[in-house]
């Protein structure tokens, strides 16, 4: 069918995006929302790959009720670690400013820098924060 061939092809690129985080150093982007009660969780991934800059959504979790810097740690080093991805190859945490990221003792840049020291965070300021959209 259709549908299962679809599944098929979703699940040989997502292979291919782990097979290439397992060799090389990437950045990610995290990102978290809640919507009608239910709290989701985004994960964008940036690396150089023959040459090019790729970007591709990495994985989409909803979260059990909350969406703070351990529900947040604890679902990103489940997958790295499900997958095998290796913490020193990840550079670079972008987020945006909200406690549950960086938060300094709780946040889940901090929580990630307690276990790879190396990880250099970039903040991310959207306009229409400033406007209180």
């Amino acid at each position: 069918t259709i549908t299962r061939r679809q599944d098929e092809m979703s699940n040989f690129v997502k292979e291919k995006i782990v097979e290439i985080l397992q060799k090389t150093n990437f950045s990610i982007q995290v990102d978290d929302s809640t919507i009608h009660n239910q709290a989701i969780l985004l994960v964008y991934v940036r690396f150089i790959h023959e040459d090019d800059i790729k970007e591709e959504m990495l994985f989409v979790k909803s979260l059990s009720e909350t969406t703070n810097g351990e529900d947040i740690f604890n679902e990103v080093m489940q997958y790295f670690n499900d997958k095998n991805i290796p913490l020193t190859n990840l550079i670079n945490i972008a987020s945006d400013g909200g406690a549950a990221m960086t938060g300094k003792v709780k946040g889940f840049v901090s929580r990630m820098k307690s276990v790879a020291h190396h990880i250099f965070l970039y903040t991310l300021h959207y306009p229409q924060t400033a406007f209180g959209c």
